[in-house]
Parts: structure tokens; C-alpha cells; sequence
């Protein structure tokens, strides 16, 4: 039996116990025992969906520090300027 079969059947039994399930529904959760196939297509569905989601955030992120670097370099040319002719 592999780790993760050997996984899902003891959490399976883990399920199966009254009290497991209700203090899991108390917290808001819903016990769901599955197969190990359709936990690895959840998790592959899962992935997919908010890996691209988590993708166009750091496509987000790049973009503004790389927005913030130019502002900065621009504003710091500015104030050189004006030093050199204010003499600051």
C-alpha cells in the first residue's frame, strides 16, 4: 500500500469517528471523505485555477516596482536638477 492510500484510508477512519466530524462542522468545515484520484484532480483543478490567479499578481507586482524604480529615478533627476540650480 502506498503512503498516500495508506493516507486516505486513515484519515477516512478519522472521518468516520462522531465526534471528528462534528467538531470539524463546528468550525465550519465539511468532511468530505474521497479517493485518492479525485483528491489529485481537486488538487490539479485547484492548482491550475490559483496558480494563474497568483501568476497575474506577481505580473502585478513586477509591473509596479518596475513603474515605482522609473518615478524614482525620474523624481531623482529632477531634484539633481533643481539642485543644480538652487545650489541646494
Amino acid at each position: 500500500m502506498s503512503i498516500v492510500s495508506r493516507l486516505n484510508a486513515e484519515i477516512s477512519k478519522a472521518l468516520a469517528i462522531s465526534d471528528v466530524r462534528e467538531g470539524m462542522q463546528a468550525n465550519g468545515n465539511t468532511p468530505k471523505p474521497t479517493t485518492t484520484e479525485a483528491f489529485g484532480d481537486v488538487i490539479r483543478r485547484e492548482t491550475a485555477r490559483k496558480g494563474k490567479v497568483i501568476l497575474d499578481a506577481n505580473k502585478h507586482v513586477r509591473q509596479e516596482r518596475t513603474r515605482g524604480a522609473i518615478l524614482t529615478v525620474i523624481l531623482g533627476g529632477i531634484r539633481d536638477g533643481l539642485e543644480t540650480i538652487y545650489h541646494y
